[in-house]
Order: structure tokens, then C-alpha cells, then sequence
């Protein structure tokens, strides 16, 4: 090992041992791999319930089969189908959406690494790597296994490309927008302000940008249920029913504290307060900055979501994902590009700024191993009887019945038809007091739900208080009273 000095590299001066510049975010790299990890292992049975309906409608889709909306509390999502129907082939259904979620954490961070590094060289990739794994909202997200990591990632690959590839950007942005709604305005707005050209040629390529991915959502849902304004319809159905809808009038304090809770209050003013700047320096020289493509993000996406909450739809977090992405990568520019400017001014600084350099990646690595995500119902062992039934009674019959106790409980179909191996449109969901669908003659009732459906029923089978009901008729003749 020799003595050296990579001041010439515009970076400080970390060590006097040779030492690839590349280890750092190497380092950081893992040490957030390890913060995914946490979330993610301590919810090992926990999974959203929307995934569970994403996974069986891409089986549907792939048996070219239309979709089954009636057993499944959720707007259909093409990009999540799509890769189910093209990857899903009846493995776990948690490890699978366990892998897409760890590529799409993995693919965030490396992505704000790549955007610092250009910002502000591999100090402040490092930084940012670490910020993400650091980040509540991810962390958050990553437990839930949810389908919002898929856009950020690809919003977080945009980020990475340099401001001259705008189509590529565009075209990305437009893959988020196969599962938020979010990114149809972003990719419009990106494409306006990336196409170097006339005014009305900018005009045209931000309006063709904007309808990519509704056109493409549209044709989607038109392909495998008919209706091309499917998600409209279903999401405007789903929002009367949804849980902790945000009032109009609070929306905008909600949403404020919703951002902060996507990665620390210090980093958000950061990464604030270097945007600020480069923006009121490039309106001083009368032009934008040389990558406006962050600046429309947390523009769109929060004026969007204000809208959608004004027609009635719900705020969550992890519709935010792309604005932590955002701020880790600004964040981590800002400390570094400030810390470099003030040791080149004032060398005696030099040691101060390497030991907060150190501080800010020991709390990047710190603050990610330590966190806890949020507790939640575990899904395997709580179908875990229903699917013992079905798989030890042999059922001939053409559909199942599921008595739920209210209507939110039809979430817990598409996990009972995944783990079983059922096609989901062999379930027929009830609720308490409806009468009971005719041909139906074997019904699946839920621990939580101990309610006999019909006086032509007899249980017939019992699994961890889940009962099994057959009328002794038809197809389910062969299945007998218990004793």
C-alpha cells in the first residue's frame, strides 16, 4: 500500500492508503441490502393482499383467460400482471413477490448512487446509496412486498440516465405509469422540458409522451377483461369503500407529513435547501438547471395525488417512494458538493468534513439496522386452515363458495386460491344474509366468520376453525357430514 492523495479526483481525502474509489458504494451498497433485509425478514408471512390479486390475475392471463374482478379488492395493475403471468409458475407466492421487490430495492439505490456519482462524484453516490436504505418510506414499502417499489424503481432509473437520453427517461417513466397513474404527467412534462426543439414540437412530444401509458393501460384492460376503462371504473368503485380517505381540505398538511416520514426531516431539508439553490442560480443566468427532471418529480407527483384525493381516492405513502429517491440523491449532492466547496476555501476544514462525512454514512448504516416495520396480520397462517380443507377434501364441484363476515374479507380469496393451486374464478364470494347463489353446493367459511350459510348445509370438514360446508347434492354429494 502506498501513500497518496485523491484531492486530483475532487474528492476528500479519506485516507492515505490507496484505496478503489468504487469500495465505497460497494460498502454502502451492501450495508442498505442488509436495511432491505430487516423489513423484509421480520414480515416474512405478511404480504399486501394486492400482490396476492396481481399474482392470480397473471396466472389468468396467462392461461389466456379473462380476469377475475369479483375476488379482488383492487384495481388491476398491468406491469405487476404482466410479470406474474410471464414469472409466476406457481412457486411461493410471498417468495416471489420477495424477489421482485428485493431487484426493484436493489435497482432504487444502485440508481441513486449513479445520479449522486454525476452530481457530485462517488462520496455522494455512497451517501446516497445509504440514505435510500435508510429511507422509512422504503423500508416500509419493503415489508408490505408492495407493487408501488416497481415505479420507483424504473422513476429511480430515470434519474440515473443523464437529462440528453429524454426518450429513454420518458420511456420509463411511461413503465411506471403501468402501475401508478402518477408518471402519466411526469412523462409528459419530462418530455417537454428534455426535447430540445421549437415550442410546438415540444407541444407534441409532451402530450404523445403523457398518453403512452394511459393508452397502454387502457388497451391492457380491454385485452383481459373487456373494458378499457377498467381501472377508472374499479378504482372509482374501490375509493367508496376505502379506509382512511384524506379529507380534501387536509390534504395538503397530510401530504407534507407523509414526506417527511420517507426519510429523515434533516436530509428533506438538505436536499431542499441544494435544490433551491441550483434553481435560483439558474434563474439568475435566465435558464432552468441542467436537470429538471428531479424538479418535475416532486412537483407532479404531490399535484397529482391532490387530485386524485379531490376525485375521492386514498393517499398513501408509497405512493410517495419517488420523492425519497429524490431526496437521498439531492441530500447526499448537497452535503458533498458543500463540504468540498468549504475545504477548498478553507483547508484547515478538511478534517471536520471527512469526520462528517463518516458520521453521515455511520448513521446511513446505523439508523437502517435498527429500525422496525410495521406490524401486520400474517397472511400464510391465517388462510393456513382454509387451505388445509381444500386440499384434503377432494371437491368436484366447479366453484367454491367463501363466506366472508364484510366485504373487505374477499381480499383473503386470491391468497386461498394462490396457495391451493385454484384458479380464482373458482370462488364464489358471500356475505352474511345474502342468499346463497344458485348451483352453489360447497362453502368454505373462515374462522372468523363461524356462521352456518344455509339450512341445506352440514359441515362436513374442520382445519384450525375454518369449516367446511357442503349441501350433499350434485358435486358435492360425495363429501359426507363430519361425525
Amino acid at each position: 500500500m502506498h501513500p497518496t492523495s485523491v484531492e486530483a479526483t475532487g474528492e476528500f481525502e479519506l485516507a492515505r492508503v490507496r484505496v478503489n474509489p468504487i469500495l465505497w458504494p460497494i460498502l454502502a451498497l451492501t450495508a442498505s441490502s442488509v436495511a432491505f433485509a430487516i423489513p423484509i425478514g421480520r414480515s416474512t408471512w405478511w404480504m399486501n393482499p394486492d400482490n396476492y390479486a396481481s399474482l392470480a390475475w397473471g396466472q389468468e392471463v396467462a392461461s389466456l383467460h379473462a380476469i377475475t374482478l369479483e375476488n379482488a379488492l383492487t384495481t388491476p395493475h398491468p406491469l405487476p400482471i404482466a410479470l406474474a403471468a410471464a414469472l409466476y409458475h406457481g412457486a411461493s407466492p410471498i417468495g416471489f413477490f420477495t424477489v421482485m421487490s428485493a431487484v426493484a430495492l436493489l435497482i432504487m439505490a444502485i440508481c441513486a448512487g449513479v445520479a449522486a456519482h454525476r452530481r457530485a462524484g462517488m462520496m455522494a453516490a455512497t451517501l446516497a446509496i445509504l440514505f435510500v436504505g435508510a429511507s422509512d418510506g422504503i423500508a416500509e414499502s419493503a415489508a408490505l412486498r408492495g407493487v408501488d417499489l416497481f415505479p420507483a424503481a424504473a422513476i429511480a432509473g430515470a434519474l440515473a440516465l443523464t437529462p440528453d437520453r429524454w426518450r429513454l427517461r420518458v420511456l420509463l417513466i411511461c413503465v411506471a405509469g403501468l402501475v401508478r397513474p402518477e408518471p402519466w404527467a411526469l412523462a409528459a412534462v419530462a418530455a417537454f422540458l428534455g426535447y430540445q426543439a421549437p415550442l410546438l414540437r415540444r407541444l407534441g412530444a409532451g402530450i404523445v409522451a403523457g398518453l403512452i401509458a394511459p393508452l397502454t393501460w387502457m388497451t391492457f384492460d380491454w385485452a383481459v377483461a373487456g373494458d378499457p376503462l377498467l381501472a377508472i371504473n374499479t378504482t372509482d368503485t374501490l375509493s367508496g369503500i376505502a379506509r382512511n380517505l384524506t379529507p380534501l381540505d387536509e390534504a395538503p398538511k397530510t401530504m407534507s407529513k407523509m414526506i417527511l416520514t420517507l426519510n429523515e426531516p434533516w436530509l428533506w431539508t438538505a436536499a431542499a435547501v441544494g435544490m433551491a439553490l441550483i434553481l435560483a442560480e439558474a434563474l439568475r443566468r435566465r435558464r432552468l438547471p441542467l436537470d429538471t427532471l428531479p424538479y418535475a418529480i416532486v412537483a407532479v407527483i404531490p399535484t397529482v395525488l391532490m387530485v386524485e384525493i379531490a376525485r375521492g381516492y386514498p393517499l398513501r405513502v408509497r405512493y410517495l417512494l419517488p420523492l425519497a429517491i429524490v431526496i437521498a440523491i439531492e441530500s447526499a449532492s448537497f452535503f458533498v458538493l458543500t463540504g468540498r466547496n468549504a475545504t477548498s476555501r478553507f483547508p484547515g476544514l478538511r478534517s471536520y468534513a471527512v469526520f462528517g462525512f463518516v458520521a453521515l454514512a455511520a448513521y446511513g448504516i446505523g439508523f437502517a439496522g435498527t429500525r422496525s416495520p410495521q406490524v401486520h396480520t400474517p397472511v400464510e397462517p391465517f388462510i393456513n386452515g382454509g387451505v388445509q380443507l381444500l386440499r384434503q377434501q377432494p371437491i368436484a364441484c366447479s366453484e367454491i363458495g367463501f363466506l366472508a363476515g364484510r366485504v373487505r374479507d374477499v381480499k383473503a380469496v386470491p391468497p386461498l386460491a394462490l396457495h391451493t393451486d385454484e384458479p380464482l374464478g373458482r370462488f364464489r364470494f358471500i356475505l352474511p344474509g345474502d342468499p346463497v347463489p344458485p348451483g352453489l353446493e360447497v362453502i368454505v367459511v373462515p374462522r372468523e366468520q363461524q356462521i352456518v350459510p344455509d339450512a341445506r348445509f352440514h359441515q362436513v370438514a374442520q382445519a384450525d376453525n375454518w369449516l367446511l360446508y357442503s349441501s350433499g347434492a350434485g358435486c358435492a354429494s360425495g363429501l359426507t357430514a363430519a361425525p
